[in-house]
């Protein structure tokens, strides 16, 4: 069960992905209809069974400051797909809603890379464009853009334009 001690309000974004990564456990612990997902095997397991495959993801990777081992611990502890940014710029890339429309940065360039190399899946929600473009160089693995939707169909700032989709 979680600890029912009071936490402060004033906290920092990797203090609360370590409280919300901390809960998932605790309800996946607890929860025989929950699966949390380490593998690809581990969601075909939950769909035989009848449970809910639990995927641990990150939108806006500010928590991780500026410093990889934190991402490689955040998989440690289940990450297994990371949003860059949210609508703003961080210490990664530009969001959608900076007037500078930035792309990676070289911190951005190091994330997207062990992300690749932890199994980590790339989302590009709320990204940029010319950050997508970045990642679509960098990234050897396929990315996903988890809550984007077609420009042409709803024109959007996060949604995407025909031939970024492709």
């Amino acid at each position: 069960s979680a600890s029912k001690t009071a936490t402060s309000l004033s906290t920092t974004p990797i203090r609360r992905v370590m409280r919300m990564f901390d809960h998932a456990h605790c309800e996946a612990d607890e929860s025989p209809s929950i699966v949390l997902v380490d593998t690809v095997e581990d969601i075909y397991r939950a769909k035989r069974e009848g449970k809910i495959a639990m995927v641990l993801c990150l939108e806006g990777a500010s928590p991780l400051e500026d410093d990889v081992a934190y991402l490689r611990n955040l998989h440690r502890l289940g990450l297994r797909s990371l949003g860059l940014t949210h609508n703003w710029r961080n210490q990664l890339a530009d969001g959608v809603l900076e007037r500078s429309g930035g792309g990676l940065t070289h911190f951005g360039v190091d994330v997207v890379r062990e992300c690749n190399r932890l199994g980590i899946i790339v989302d590009v929600s709320h990204l940029s464009d010319r950050g997508l473009e970045d990642v679509l160089v960098v990234s050897e693995k396929p990315i996903i853009a988890s809550h984007s939707n077609a420009k042409a169909i709803r024109p959007h700032v996060r949604n995407l334009a025909d031939a970024q989709i492709r």
